[in-house]
C-alpha cells in the first residue's frame, strides 16, 4: 500500500468511529449470516454457528473479537505497518484507543527532538530545512567527487605516457587508487575524455575488494570486446563481470592479484 492509501483507509476507519455507530453482535447460522452479506476471510475456517459483527451500513463481518457496543468507544485509530500475505491481499496492524494516541505522543516527541537538532521553530520549516540539507550534501558530495578525480589523476601523473601499442591497439592498462568503487568509474569517464581511440581497462582495491572497468571504442568492438576482457580478467581476483562492447565491469575479493590480473590482459590483447 502506498502512503496516501494507507492514509485513506485512516481516515475512512476513524470517521466511522467517530459517527458512534451501535456495534449489533449475534450469533447464527453460516448460511444466514452469508445471506446478510456478512464478510468471511478467504481461507479462514468457520464452524455451523458464526457470530456476526454488524455495524451497517460500514460493515457486516464474521468476527469473534471486537468488544465495543459502539464504535466511539473505540476513540482512535493508527495504523503502523503493512505488508502482503498474498496476492492482492494486504495485511495491516494498528493500534487503538489509548494505545493509538500513546503512539502519536511518542512521534511528536521525536518529530520535537528533530526540530530541535535542525534548529527550526515551527513544523512547516521542517521540510525545507531537510531539503536544503540534502541540496548541500548533494554539492559537497560533488566537490569531494571532483576532488577525488583531481587527487587520482595527480598519483598518476601525465596518461598519455603509459598509454602502450599491444597487437596494433593503444591500450591504457593500470591499477587506479580511488577511494570508492563508484569513483573509478568517473576516473575511466576522466580518461576516456583524454585518451581518444584507446582501449582502457582500469582495476582498483577499495576495501579488499576488487573493482574493474573496461571500455573499448565503438569503433574497435568488432575486434575487441570490454565484456570479454573483463570475463577474462575477474577470474583471476576471485570474481566475475561482463558488459556491452563498449563498456564492461567486474569485481572480486582477491586484490592480491590485480597485478597479475592486468599482466594477463595484456598477453590476451596481444594474442587476439
Amino acid at each position: 500500500m502506498t502512503n496516501d492509501e494507507i492514509d485513506q483507509v485512516e481516515r475512512l476507519v476513524n470517521e466511522e468511529i467517530w459517527k458512534g455507530i451501535d456495534v449489533n453482535i449475534q450469533e447464527m447460522d453460516i448460511a444466514s449470516a452469508k445471506e446478510m452479506g456478512a464478510m468471511a476471510l478467504f481461507g479462514e475456517k468457520y464452524g455451523d454457528v458464526v457470530r456476526v459483527v454488524n455495524m451497517a451500513p460500514f460493515s457486516i463481518e464474521l468476527c469473534g473479537g471486537i468488544h465495543v457496543r459502539n464504535t466511539s468507544e473505540i476513540g482512535l485509530f493508527k495504523i503502523v505497518s503493512e505488508s502482503g500475505t498474498g496476492a492482492g491481499v494486504r495485511r495491516i496492524e494498528a493500534l487503538t484507543g489509548k494505545a493509538a494516541f500513546l503512539y502519536l505522543e511518542d512521534i511528536q516527541e521525536k518529530f520535537n527532538t528533530m526540530k530541535s537538532q535542525l534548529k527550526v521553530k515551527s513544523d512547516d520549516q521542517v521540510v525545507d530545512k531537510l531539503t536544503q540539507l540534502q541540496d548541500e550534501e548533494k554539492a559537497l558530495l560533488k566537490q569531494l567527487e571532483q576532488r577525488d578525480k583531481e587527487i587520482t589523476s595527480l598519483k598518476m601523473g601525465n596518461i598519455e605516457d603509459q598509454v602502450e601499442e599491444i597487437n596494433g591497439y593503444k591500450v591504457l592498462v593500470t591499477e587506479v587508487d580511488v577511494p570508492n568503487a563508484k569513483a573509478i568509474r568517473s576516473t575511466m569517464d576522466d580518461f576516456k575524455s583524454k585518451l581518444q581511440d584507446t582501449i582502457i581497462i582500469l582495476a582498483s582495491n577499495v576495501d579488499d575488494k576488487v573493482s574493474m572497468v573496461a571500455t573499448v571504442p565503438k569503433s574497435l568492438t568488432n575486434n575487441v570486446k570490454a565484456g570479454d576482457l573483463i570475463k577474462q580478467m575477474a577470474p583471476i581476483v576471485g570474481g566475475k563481470g561482463g558488459g556491452r562492447p563498449d563498456m564492461a565491469q567486474g569485481g572480486g575479493t582477491q586484490p592480491e592479484n590485480i597485478s597479475k590480473s592486468l599482466s594477463f590482459i595484456k598477453d590476451y590483447i596481444k594474442n587476439l
